[in-house]
């Protein structure tokens, strides 16, 4: 009996001993909204939250995939407290974090990801963050703002000589890293990317995404001709902002051994820049041009009727560029008048004209490119004395071909002049292989002030 009595005690004492289950407070649903990427037409690909509970300081990961919520609103699952809220778009493999429960928010890091010696391009990655406390009643919706948190690089290289295989760019100075705070840091790394060359034609366009840098980046050009390496001298560009694309165009010079290449870069909107719908205005012009031009065209012989000086029609130069410089006055096809001038093989024919700055200006271009695989392109500039100015919007990238007859490629367009600028360079491209039969004719060129505002 009294052996019996003892085991009952030691059992009670074992009992009383147990560790309590840990007691888990009840969890409130809590509505959740982004804001910035699905009101301007972007598709996210997925979102992942990170929670950082203030009381704890443990981080808690979230994971939606694509389709699972298109209209950027879902719920999460919270025990009352304090929290801090990471929303990230684009950036769900795990492989792409270094993060652990226990971290800090500034040390949970979104990384490049390497191949090789070098690393990938970045995603077009969002985020936002936000302070919040879920309350044991119901918890308003917890709304993040979304920012893109990346820079881009639109790189156009144009000529490239024939011959020229494997062109890829390296980006060197990048940002490796990038902290829940929004923070950049350390290692600084080299992307590199792959340029196709198309299967005809000599220019080419490739975009890259990287984490921005406040400091200098050094581009450079790796390219093979015949067998043999080839690098650029180094290209710095003073920063990547954020949420910018930065637009670098790349001109092989003159096919050589070692072809030269010349850059220059400006700095654009993005074209899917995120804003929030009651924060986006769309700043007008204090003049908008209207109106029709004046009849007096600025262009010296721009109908080709005064004749050629030295083999070029007079007013006219022909850049050294377009290595064949062939530029013939004939009488036919002639759109009007007597003559039309025919460009062949790889020539620049262009003028330039004194402009006012902000001023409004009429143009016109009427081009006959009879035959296939003529390719050509017009290609204006603004300019400030020798300094070439922003022209994306009066001038085409890409190569166009055949017509049917005269075109006039601007239809009477009207454009406004920058601030800065006091000269317009009208120019046409052709590239055209010497060895067939393809020409382009061009029958008046005009730019004329325009008279109404």
């Amino acid at each position: 009996m009294k052996q019996i009595v003892t085991s009952f005690i030691v059992l009670l004492a074992t009992a009383c001993n147990r560790e309590p289950a840990a007691w888990e407070e009840p969890k409130v649903e809590i509505p959740v909204i982004t804001r910035g990427a699905v009101e301007t037409g972007f598709t996210p690909a997925n979102y992942r939250l990170f929670v950082y509970n203030q009381v704890t300081q443990q981080t808690s990961s979230h994971q939606l995939s694509a389709g699972t919520e298109t209209d950027g609103r879902f719920s999460l699952q919270l025990a009352p407290g304090e929290y801090s809220g990471y929303c990230f778009i684009n950036a769900n493999p795990d492989e792409l974090w270094e993060y652990r429960v226990t971290d800090r928010p500034a040390d949970i890091w979104l990384c490049l990801q390497p191949e090789g010696e070098r690393y990938v391009e970045a995603g077009d990655y969002l985020s936002g963050r936000q302070d919040f406390t879920v309350e044991a009643s119901e918890t308003p919706p917890v709304v993040f703002d979304l920012e893109r948190k990346v820079a881009g690089l639109r790189l156009i290289v144009e000529e490239v000589p024939e011959g020229v295989e494997g062109l890829r760019l390296h980006v060197a100075g990048v940002p490796g890293k990038m902290n829940l705070e929004g923070l950049y840091t350390s290692p600084l790394e080299t992307v590199a990317k792959e340029i196709p060359l198309p299967a005809s034609g000599t220019s080419v366009q490739a975009q890259l995404l990287l984490f921005p840098s406040a400091e200098p980046v050094e581009l450079s050009l790796f390219y093979r001709v015949g067998g043999t390496e080839y690098e650029t001298d180094p290209y710095l560009l003073d920063s990547l902002p954020v949420n910018r694309i930065t637009k670098l165009n790349a001109v092989f010079g003159s096919p050589a051994e070692t072809p030269p290449v010349d850059f220059q870069a400006t700095v654009l909107e993005w074209e899917d820049e995120v804003i929030r719908e009651e924060d986006w205005w769309i700043d007008m012009d204090g003049e908008i041009c209207v109106g029709n031009g004046d009849g007096v065209n600025l262009l010296e012989n721009g109908g080709f009727e005064q004749g050629e000086q030295e083999g070029i029609p007079i007013g006219w130069k022909l850049d050294a560029g377009g290595a064949d410089r062939s530029a013939t006055l004939v009488t036919d096809p002639a759109k009007e008048g007597s003559y039309a001038v025919k460009l062949k093989g790889k020539t620049y024919l262009y003028q330039d004209v004194a402009v006012e700055g902000g001023g409004c200006y009429q143009l016109r271009l009427w081009v006959n490119v009879p035959s296939s695989g003529s390719k050509w392109r017009y290609w204006y500039t603004w300019m400030n004395g020798s300094t070439y100015l922003s022209s994306e919007e009066i001038r085409d990238s890409k190569y166009l071909e055949e017509t049917d007859g005269y075109i006039d490629i601007w239809n009477g367009r009207i454009v406004k002049a920058p601030e800065e600028a006091n000269k317009l360079r009208v120019e046409i491209r052709t590239y055209i292989p010497v060895e067939t039969s393809g020409e382009l004719f061009v029958d008046y060129a005009g730019v004329e002030r325009v008279t109404g505002r």
